[in-house]
């Protein structure tokens, strides 16, 4: 499969500023986002629909989604956790080596499971082969990473405070990969 690559985004507040990377430069753009501060690599949505229409054949129902996909490099409190200095070196070595023809490779269609509110929640994801980016985190000491791309979702996305890990042992369908 070719190397999944489109957009590091980085989001601040109700606003993100996308970095498009390809082997010439960056450019930068605004679009509003809903959620915190966080940093994630973005692909284009129609790269998941094959995946998400697994996912709803497995779920036995449609699943709810974000109209977009993306890969959490720096979660809402990492992000805040980090010093502002140290979070743009680090944001910056992940554009380098994502610039530097970094892989992130597809493994599986993973399925995550928590009672939210006295009721059984689902998520599907596809979860990502990421080392490089996972090289870069743990020089900058953070550890607990789960690579993936969120498909859908019976009420909410669910995540690792959520007793959700999205991992090769969460995998419960292989992914057909093209050329």
């Amino acid at each position: 499969m070719k190397t999944l690559l489109a957009v590091l985004v980085l989001a601040s507040g109700g606003a993100m500023a996308q970095v498009k990377i390809s082997n010439k430069a960056f450019k930068t753009e605004t679009k509003d986002y809903d959620k915190g501060t966080y940093a994630a690599i973005e692909f284009p949505v129609d790269q998941f629909k094959p995946a998400l229409k697994k996912a709803e054949e497995l779920a036995g129902s449609s699943l709810r989604t974000r109209g977009e996909a993306h890969l959490t490099v720096l979660t809402p409190p990492e992000y805040m956790k980090l010093d502002g200095k140290v979070r743009k070196i680090l944001l910056e070595d992940m554009k380098n080596v994502m610039q530097n023809g970094a892989e992130l490779k597809p493994v599986c269609i993973g399925k995550g499971e928590a009672e939210v509110q006295g009721k059984k929640e689902t998520t599907y994801f596809v979860v990502m082969d990421a080392a490089p980016l996972r090289k870069v985190r743990e020089k900058y000491h953070l550890q607990e990473f789960y690579p993936h791309v969120t498909l859908g979702f019976t009420k909410r996305d669910l995540h690792f405070e959520d007793g959700v890990k999205k991992d090769k042992s969460s995998c419960v369908a292989d992914l057909k990969l093209s050329n």
